[in-house]
This record gives C-alpha cells, structure tokens and sequence, in this order.
C-alpha cells in the first residue's frame, strides 16, 4: 500500500488511471470468460445429467425385456417339452388305437366268418357275412363217420383248435386230488411219424376236417366224422378260418359209415351159380 501511495504522490492520479483501467478491463473479461465457460460447464453437465437419466431408464428397460425375454423363453422351453410330451403320448395313442382298430378289425373279421357245409354241391363255403368268399370241394357226399363215432353232428359247432399235424390221440387232462393230470400227445409208445394227415381243424363236435393221411388204419380207427379233403382244401381251409369260427352244418343228411368192402367170389361159388 506504501508502494502505491508513494506511486499516487509523485506520479498523480492520471497516470494511475489508465493501468487501473486496463487492469480492470482484462479482470472484467476474465470474469466474463469465467462465467461463460462455467455457464457451457453447468450446460454441458446438465446435458450430461439428462443423458444418463436417459440412459438409465433406457437401461432399466432393457433390463425389463431381458427379464420379460428370459421368462418368455422359460415358458417356451416348458411349452415345448410339453408339447413334445404330448405329441409323444397322442403317437404312443395313435399307434395303441391303431392296434387296437386292428384287433377289433380281426375280431370283426373273426366273427363275420362262418362256414357252412354244402352237401348237395359237396363243398364247404367260407362266407364273410351273407358272401361267399371261397368253396372248398370236399368228395365225401354225406361225410363218412369212422372209428364208432357216437356223437350227432350238431346244428352249429365252432372251431376249437388249428394244428399243422395233429395225432389222432388228444391230450387228456384227469383230476388227481387236489390239481389236475394233464398228459400231452405224442407221447410214450406214440410215434410222431403217424399224424392225422396235415392242416388240422378240429371242432367242438365230432367233425375233424384234414387232409389225406399216409396211413388208411390209423385214420379210421379214430372216432370223428369225416369229409374228406384233398390237401389243397384243406391247406386251403386252415389258412383261412380262426378259432372260434362257427361251423353250420343244419340240414345236411346223417353222416354215412364207410361201406366194408365186398367179399372175392371164389369158384365153388361160381359152380354154385
């Protein structure tokens, strides 16, 4: 202060002016400069400040449909495995109703075929409703009873039983006790090599439809009645019905007992004559 005033005194206020003035003039525009840059400064900022607000919420958003995304996508993945769950059992179902569409196929099948015994034409018609689907001729013209069988042909009779050879012996099965003694065929002193001819069919009667067998005796020696067949109708026959089909055979006449065969002539007989 002593420096100024010493300043003031020997040189006068005049002089001092002019400095006192630029002086002012340049701190007044620093101050300006300052203001203005301070100004862009608290803008600038400001911008800022909205910018990450923005950027905040524009954040949280996304994070939003991230979240919404991720949920969506679980969803999926479950309705997926659902679905394929579901498209698994409505197969395993498809397939389970196309078996069972097959058994009831065949069991209509089974139930629509019948048999029936035409004596006059000398075939056996298969018919599947009220048509003929195949006739099978047979040559005895009324069947032939063999072996002393007793029992009377039935008006109706079903198949019981298919065999590709069957010996005339059938199982028999006795009560023993408490259980029961079943002996199977084609055992013992039985031979395997003298079936019942082949393509079996066996019924609930005393009819027993077969092809030719190899050896005559032991064919006749077994009870049932007999039609007959040759090989090809009886193949014929075996590979066509099911067991169960029902076999009509009213109206057809008695069965007829094989004729013995007549006695040689010898020639005293013929002297006699």
């Amino acid at each position: 202060m002593d420096l100024v005033k010493k300043l003031y005194e020997n040189v006068g206020a005049r002089w001092l002016l002019a400095p006192g003035l630029s002086v002012l003039a340049v701190l007044w525009a620093l101050n300006l400069t300052a203001q203005r840059r301070a100004y862009e400064a608290e803008t600038g900022i400001k911008a800022i400040e909205a910018a990450l607000a923005r950027s905040s919420a524009r954040t949280a958003e996304l994070k939003g449909a991230r979240d919404s995304k991720s949920k969506t996508s679980v969803r999926i993945k479950k309705a997926l495995a659902g679905a394929a769950l579901s498209k698994k059992a409505l197969y395993e179902n498809g397939l389970s109703l196309q078996e069972e569409k097959r058994l009831l196929e065949k069991q209509l099948e089974i139930m629509a075929t019948y048999l029936q015994i035409d004596v006059q034409a000398g075939k056996i018609h298969l018919l599947r409703g009220d048509q003929i689907n195949k006739s099978f001729p047979f040559p005895y013209a009324p069947l032939r009873v063999f072996g002393n069988e007793k029992r009377a042909m039935p008006a109706i009779c079903r198949i019981t039983a298919r065999e590709r050879f069957a010996f005339p012996e059938r199982a028999k099965t006795e009560k023993a006790g408490e259980g029961l003694k079943w002996e199977p065929p084609q055992s013992g002193e039985r031979l395997r090599y003298k079936p019942l001819g082949e393509f079996v069919i066996f019924t609930d009667g005393p009819l027993v439809l077969h092809a030719p067998v190899a050896e005559a005796a032991l064919h006749d020696a077994y009870p049932h009645i007999c039609a007959g067949l040759s090989r090809e109708a009886a193949k014929g026959l075996y590979e066509r019905v099911f067991i169960g089909n029902k076999l009509l055979t009213s109206g057809i006449p008695a069965p007829a007992s094989p004729r013995p065969s007549a006695p040689k002539s010898t020639p005293a007989a013929k002297k006699r004559k």
